[in-house]
């Protein structure tokens, strides 16, 4: 087989790539797990909830997230903000606002130095705990706000379902080109990996969660032996849920368009950073796994763009273009839920093919960090291999 034979036969298996996905994988990119933000809320005995949050170097959003909090209509509830050695003026913003509201049930932490073995959200996670009276416990990121009566809405839920872990994916931020461009991809991509509908089924053992925003019982986090269970984890939601699932507790993981994030992403280098932390930790740090995910990315995205335009270079059929014309129709097909989730421009839709192959190279930049000694690095800090 030559190597033209070679080219001209890849878009067919791109298009029998992409078949199977719009076939079979519309638990993955439908829109059917949505949580609401129910207005019917109330508990006739709500269960006290400590909510935790981590912050470094936050002082730009926590103004407009903390009081999100602090406002939301369920009095059972004490908020603690562990300020994680911020260099900016996290801890003063902090207590302004604590100040501010005359809030009681808000207690800040100066955060302590980071112990040896644990990464650096999971410490400041486990100091807050270490504080917490809850029944239940909110893990959440100190960038997200919340729409008023979410927090009674999700505890209401946690309860009708008698779950053990509830968490939601909050609603990131598409103001600038490359936000339009990645993120709504990041989401798409996020949820291939793992179908929301999936998690939630208790036969599957797939298990997931949104660092972000997760609700769970305390005992069931005590089971499984605290946040010191996955101390060193990079990819710490993940390995939370998988550890809850294989305990046989329920969880559930949904679309919150009601929980909004604050930070944004000025530059295509903010994303690939947020991207290669944990890109190649997601491969498991196996270079035949990257060697894998690489010939697949290849063929799903850039085999459609070259076979729509192959025919157009080579002395060949003009109807040769189908099979890739096909392929980036279908993947742009799947992919249009979730732009119109994120309400970007339609045509977003037949970016996929660019935004997969720039997901890519910050999946061989994560690994060339690794091979390079340093495992991640996020906000301002390496740990290595």
């Amino acid at each position: 087989m030559s190597f033209m034979d070679f080219i001209f036969y890849l878009p067919f298996l791109s298009l029998i790539l992409w078949l199977g996905a719009f076939l079979f994988a519309r638990n993955s990119y439908l829109y059917r797990h949505v949580f609401s933000n129910s207005s019917s809320s109330e508990i006739s005995d709500p269960p006290f909830l400590s909510i935790i949050i981590p912050a470094r170097n936050e002082e730009e959003v926590l103004k407009d997230t903390l009081p999100s909090i602090l406002q939301q209509e369920y009095k059972a509830k004490e908020v603690i903000l562990v300020d994680d050695h911020s260099t900016d003026k996290t801890y003063a913003v902090a207590r302004s606002i604590q100040e501010q509201y005359k809030n009681n049930t808000l207690e800040i932490i100066q955060g302590k130095p980071l112990q040896e073995g644990w990464a650096g959200k999971l410490w400041a996670l486990n100091q807050g705990l270490a504080k917490a009276k809850g029944e239940w416990i909110l893990l959440t990121d100190a960038d997200l706000y919340y729409a008023p009566n979410l927090l009674p809405s999700l505890m209401a839920f946690a309860t009708e379902k008698k779950a053990s872990m509830v968490s939601l994916m909050a609603k990131l931020r598409t103001n600038i080109f490359w936000e339009k461009l990645l993120i709504p991809s990041f989401l798409y991509f996020f949820k291939l990996m793992y179908p929301f509908g999936s998690v939630s089924n208790p036969d599957s053992k797939v298990a997931a969660a949104a660092g972000g925003c997760i609700l769970i019982r305390k005992e069931a986090l005590e089971e499984i032996g605290g946040i010191a269970s996955i101390k060193n984890a990079l990819i710490d939601d993940i390995s939370l849920a998988k550890k809850i699932k294989e305990k046989g507790h329920s969880l559930f993981l949904m679309d919150g368009p009601d929980l909004e994030s604050k930070r944004g992403y000025d530059t295509l280098s903010g994303i690939w950073n947020m991207v290669a932390r944990s890109a190649f930790t997601e491969l498991k740090y196996s270079y035949i796994r990257l060697s894998g995910c690489t010939l697949i990315m290849l063929i799903a995205f850039a085999m459609p763009i070259l076979g729509s335009f192959f025919p157009l270079f080579a002395p060949v059929s003009p109807l040769l273009f189908l099979p890739g014309f096909i392929a980036w129709l279908l993947m742009s097909i799947t992919y249009l839920p979730t732009i119109q989730y994120f309400k970007v421009f339609p045509a977003f839709a037949l970016t996929l093919p660019l935004s997969g192959l720039l997901y890519l190279a910050m999946t061989l930049s994560s690994a060339k960090r690794y091979f390079l000694g340093t495992k991640s690095h996020w906000k301002g800090r390496d740990y290595k291999k």
